[in-house]
C-alpha cells in the first residue's frame, strides 16, 4: 500500500511538473502572438517552443493557399525542407450535415504510416478537408491544425516527436494551444492585410505614394548617416492615353500591372518601387550611382519592350521614359529637390523622343531653361 502511494505521489509530481512546463509554454506563446513582429518571425519562435515541448527534432509552419488548394511552408527549423516550398495538397470534402463534431486540432500521425500521412478536419457540418503530408519515414509526427471560426489558416507539423509525453492530458492541452495559435495566426494575417492595404497600390500591388514618401525620408536619412549615394528614378509610360483610347481601360490596367511586375523582378530587395500616380512610377535605389541606375533601368526597359505581350493588343509595345536624380553625401539636397530633378529629367526625355533614360545634370537643367525661354519668345 505504501509502495503504491509512493508511486502515485511520484506520478503526481511528474504530472505537476509537466503541467507547469505546458502552462509556461502557453504564456510564452501568448506573449509571442501579442508581439508586434512580423508573421514569419513570430511563428519561427513558436516552432522552437512547440518542438521543445513535444521532444521533436524539427518543425515547419505551413500557411494555407486557397488559390492552389495546398499548404505552403513559410517557416521551418533547421534540417527541414526549404521555406516557401509548396507541399501538402488539400482536398475539400462535402459531408452529411450530420457530420460528427470537429476532429481535434492536435493530431499525432504514427510512425508506421497507418494514417497514410493524412489528417482530416471538419470545419463545419457538411464541410471537411483532408491534408496529405506524405510518408512518415519511420517517425512520429504531431500536427497542429490552425483553424478558427470555420476557416482553415495553416498548420504546424513537428517531426520525430517523443510519443511518451503525449498523454491524453497533453493531447487535450495541445488541442487548446492549437486553437490559440489559430486565433493568433488569423489576427496576424488580418493585421498583415490591413498594413498591405495601407501601403500598397490596389491595382499593381507595388507600394503607394504615401509609403514612397515615408520610405524616401528613411532612405535619405540612412544615406546621410552612412555617406552612401542614393538614386531616385521617375518613369512614365509613353503614350499611355493612346492605350486606353485604342484598347480600353482593362488593357491599360494590364499594362500598368505588367510594368510593375517587371520593375519588381528587376530590382534588388533593398530597392523600392511605388506607383507615384496615374501611369508614373518611382524607384528608390539606395547605395547606387546615377550611371549604374541608368544601366539598370535601360535593362528593365528593354525587357519590358521585348518581353511583354498583350493578347488584346498584340502589336502594342510598352516603352517608358525614365528620369534619374542622384543624391550625394558631399552635396546633399532636399527630398523635394531630388524629386523635382528626377521629374525634370523624365520630362526632358519625353520631349526628346521618349523611350529613353535621362540623368539630371546642371547642364541638362540649363538646356531646359534655354528651351523654355526660346519657346516663350
Amino acid at each position: 500500500m505504501r509502495r503504491s502511494t509512493s508511486a502515485h505521489a511520484r506520478q503526481l509530481a511528474r504530472d505537476l511538473e509537466r503541467m507547469t512546463l505546458l502552462l509556461e509554454l502557453h504564456v510564452e506563446v501568448s506573449q509571442l502572438l501579442m508581439a508586434s513582429e512580423g508573421l514569419e518571425s513570430i511563428f519561427a519562435k513558436v516552432l522552437e517552443k512547440v518542438t521543445l515541448a513535444l521532444g521533436g527534432e524539427r518543425a515547419r509552419f505551413l500557411r494555407y493557399d486557397p488559390s492552389h488548394a495546398s499548404m505552403v511552408t513559410i517557416g521551418a527549423t533547421e534540417g527541414t525542407m526549404p521555406v516557401h516550398e509548396r507541399v501538402a495538397p488539400l482536398r475539400w470534402l462535402e459531408n452529411s450535415a450530420h457530420e460528427p463534431p470537429p476532429i481535434e486540432l492536435f493530431q499525432v500521425l504514427p510512425a508506421d504510416g497507418g494514417s497514410g500521412g493524412t489528417v482530416r478536419l471538419t470545419l463545419k457540418p457538411g464541410l471537411s478537408c483532408e491534408i496529405n503530408l506524405g510518408g512518415a519515414d519511420g517517425e512520429e509526427r504531431a500536427v497542429f491544425l490552425l483553424a478558427a471560426h470555420q476557416h482553415l489558416y495553416g498548420m504546424i507539423v513537428v517531426h520525430g516527436i517523443d510519443t511518451s509525453i503525449t498523454s491524453p492530458l497533453d493531447v487535450k492541452y495541445f488541442d487548446v494551444l492549437a486553437n490559440l495559435l489559430a486565433l493568433g495566426l488569423r489576427n496576424a494575417m488580418t493585421l498583415e492585410e490591413t498594413e498591405r492595404l495601407a501601403t500598397r497600390d490596389g491595382l499593381t500591388g507595388v507600394f503607394n505614394h504615401l509609403y514612397f514618401q515615408e520610405f524616401l525620408d528613411w532612405a535619405l536619412h540612412r544615406s546621410s548617416r552612412e555617406r552612401h549615394p542614393l538614386v531616385l528614378v521617375m518613369l512614365d509610360i509613353d503614350d499611355f492615353k493612346k492605350v486606353n483610347d485604342r484598347f480600353g481601360h482593362p488593357t491599360g490596367d494590364e499594362v500598368l500591372c505588367r510594368l510593375a511586375e517587371s520593375l519588381q523582378n528587376g530590382l534588388r530587395k533593398s530597392d523600392m518601387v511605388a506607383r507615384y500616380g496615374g501611369e508614373e512610377f518611382v524607384v528608390v535605389l539606395p547605395a547606387t550611382t546615377a550611371k549604374r541606375a541608368q544601366q539598370l533601368m535601360d535593362r528593365i526597359a528593354k525587357t519590358v519592350r521585348h518581353g511583354v505581350e498583350f493578347e488584346e493588343a498584340p502589336d502594342y509595345v510598352i516603352t517608358v521614359s525614365c528620369g534619374i536624380a542622384e543624391w550625394e553625401a558631399q552635396e546633399p539636397i532636399s527630398k523635394r529637390e531630388l524629386i523635382a530633378r528626377a521629374d525634370q529629367a523624365m520630362y526632358y526625355g519625353k520631349r526628346h523622343g521618349k523611350n529613353c533614360t535621362i540623368i539630371w545634370t546642371p547642364v541638362l537643367m540649363a538646356g531646359m531653361e534655354t528651351e523654355q525661354r526660346t519657346s516663350e519668345a
